[in-house]
């Protein structure tokens, strides 16, 4: 159903749906570092003030990208990132049948 590409920064630069012969991205999706200090529960609330501010700075060095999966009914990419003290691991995969209608990302 979908044809994804990843950048080699980790980020997914295109998701092309086959049916509609449409790309669905109009600019690679990334991962943002964002300035959080909200007023009430810290440990998991963001503030809407703090939501109007543009990110502090990306995820966007190079990225260790290793095939988790590659099999008939699913493929699955990991996706390892490391920047400002931080470590992401992302696993995104396809299905085979009706569970390729989406891309899961995990």
């Amino acid at each position: 159903y979908y044809k994804v590409l990843v950048g080699d920064n980790g980020d997914i630069t295109s998701i092309y749906d086959k049916n509609l012969k449409k790309e669905l991205l109009q600019k690679p999706a990334s991962l943002a570092f964002l300035y959080e200090k909200p007023e009430k529960w810290p440990s998991w609330n963001m503030d809407w003030k703090d939501r109007q501010n543009p990110p502090v700075d990306y995820l966007n060095g190079d990225a260790e990208i290793t095939i988790a999966e590659q099999g008939p009914a699913r493929a699955a990419l990991e996706i390892t990132r490391k920047k400002r003290n931080s470590e992401i691991t992302q696993v995104l995969s396809l299905a085979a049948g009706n569970a390729g209608k989406r891309l899961e990302i995990a």
